[in-house]
């Protein structure tokens, strides 16, 4: 079970970039922005592994905050 969760604990930052940055892909889309004004995929999900990993950082600060 230790295995498992040490795994996701490496997967899941790489799998909520993927998520996001294709979900910012879709945003590009929808915007219908040509092919050169949207960035490669490798940006957007650079952007989206910083998004995920700011978004873990915020809420481990404000999940440890009750308990003091």
């Amino acid at each position: 079970m230790s295995f498992l969760v040490v795994v996701l604990m490496f997967a899941a930052p790489i799998i909520g970039g993927i998520i996001v940055a294709f979900i910012q892909l879709g945003a590009y889309r929808i915007m219908r922005r040509s092919e050169d004004a949207t960035p490669s995929f490798p940006i957007l999900f650079a952007r989206g592994m910083l998004a995920v990993f700011v978004v873990a950082a915020v809420l481990a600060i404000v999940l440890r905050l009750p308990s003091r």
